[in-house]
């Protein structure tokens, strides 16, 4: 058996080698999401997204950073994959698009920090968030949670002094949660832009935290605002295997449902 990539037909036993065990099809779903806009689901397919996957997973095996795009002297530590496999693996993605001219142009993207540590990577499209001020927005949210929790612990849970501390780091919580989402910004391919929290399209009470750090969103923003045409997308997963074992290295996913789907009516908006 063989398959096909851009770069010719490759044995199965590359596959095998490389860990991946299912190549999706071409024209299955990558992401989705309802747009309350125009009434209907927004789609993109897999297409040759897939190839590029399969490139940078070999590069991710042979380098073991995530900097490849780097001089080998450059590179930097802390943006090793060894900490995928210490701690927990994260998701890559690939989009393949056209700019004005109808060149191709490929963007990847991981989810959140890489390795939880670092925002921006050579190579890598940004997040939706100015890291910097997302960082320093934590930092003082924490200044004000973590000692009301050092004295929450020293307290007995009987206590009446100890439930207005409770309820005053909540608030404290709520409050820099919601400073943390207004951070970000969502585009799309009608020249549009909100705040999250406006386009966020779901059943679920509240908006999960990490919504616009996968992929997907991170992706298709930086797309957006140069003004390219999505063709195809396509997500795997890379390093240790999920406590619950849903994420599997070497393996490919659609866009998730609880963080991305809600988003994605409004980011995919425009590309047809």
């Amino acid at each position: 058996m063989i398959y096909t990539i851009a770069e010719g037909t490759v044995p199965i036993n590359y596959f095998l080698a490389m860990n991946i065990k299912e190549i999706p099809a071409p024209d299955s779903i990558a992401a989705e999401g309802f747009c309350v806009k125009c009434n209907t689901v927004h789609t993109i397919r897999r297409g040759t997204a897939i190839d590029h996957c399969i490139a940078i997973m070999e590069k991710l095996r042979a380098e073991k950073r995530i900097d490849f795009d780097t001089p080998i002297e450059q590179a930097d530590p802390l943006c090793s994959t060894d900490i995928l496999y210490s701690r927990l693996g994260q998701m890559f993605g690939v989009l393949v698009c056209h700019d004005s001219a109808d060149n191709e142009v490929v963007l990847k993207s991981f989810s959140y920090k890489h390795g939880g540590l670092v925002w921006d990577v050579p190579g890598w499209v940004p997040t939706l968030a100015d890291p910097e001020r997302y960082d320093a927005t934590v930092e003082f949210g924490n200044s004000l949670i973590h000692p009301l929790t050092h004295k929450i612990n020293l307290m007995e849970k009987n206590d009446p002094a100890r439930e207005p501390l409770v309820e005053e780091r909540k608030c404290h919580s709520h409050r820099i949660m919601d400073d943390l989402y207004n951070l970000y910004h969502a585009h799309n391919f009608c020249g549009e832009e909100r705040l999250l929290e406006e386009i966020f399209h779901s059943d679920q009470p509240k908006m999960p935290m990490g919504t616009g750090d996968c992929c997907a969103p991170k992706l298709l923003n930086y797309a957006a605002r140069q003004g390219l045409t999505p063709i195809s997308m396509a997500e795997f997963y890379w390093g240790k295997s999920s406590h619950d074992g849903l994420r599997i290295e070497g393996e490919f996913y659609s866009a998730c449902e609880r963080r991305c789907q809600p988003i994605l009516g409004f980011m995919l908006c425009g590309i047809e």
